[in-house]
């Protein structure tokens, strides 16, 4: 069981602070709950997990030395494109929910490669592409510059780095 002010990660809203950890009855009867506030959130949203969820599976974030090892073998992963565009959304949306780093970071990747292909052929990036771009990156830089000690920016530096 997680504590008040440790850091979890939400497969949906990334790094997040527990806040409380309290009783509430929101379907009947009252269940135990931790109230979490996402660490990119200016609004300081309040999400509520069950403590025994079997939906929503929080995690302890990765330390930095677990961040050097995937940037050393990101690399190494094979390609993960898929030509058809439904059929690499699908994929890639499983990616994501998986928390997979690696395989994240080589999908962010080769979205930007593909992106930038398509910029110098004067074609518009595809709009579920640019989605998952968006979502992939923002659920890597909120859980890494808490890891890392950085703000975002510099953990995109850092990840460019070692990745390249």
């Amino acid at each position: 069981m997680f504590q008040v002010h440790e850091i979890v990660i939400h497969p949906t809203f990334g790094a997040c602070e527990i806040q409380d950890i309290r009783s509430e009855k929101f379907a009947g009867t009252p269940e135990r709950y931790y109230v979490l506030t996402p660490l990119n959130d200016a609004l300081k949203s309040k999400i509520f997990v069950p403590v025994k969820s079997d939906k929503v599976a929080l995690r302890a974030p990765v330390s930095k030395t677990q961040i050097d090892e995937i940037l050393e073998h990101v690399h190494h992963l094979p390609s993960l494109w898929v030509a058809d565009a439904n059929q690499r959304a699908a994929a890639f949306d499983e990616i994501l929910k998986a928390q997979d780093h690696e395989r994240t970071l080589k999908m962010i990747g080769e979205l930007l490669e593909h992106r930038q292909k398509a910029l110098k052929e004067r074609k518009k990036p595809r709009q579920s592409d640019e989605r998952l771009l968006q979502e992939a990156e923002k659920k890597v830089q909120g859980e890494f510059s808490y890891a890392l000690g950085l703000d975002e920016e510099a953990t995109v530096r850092y990840i460019v780095e070692r990745v390249g």
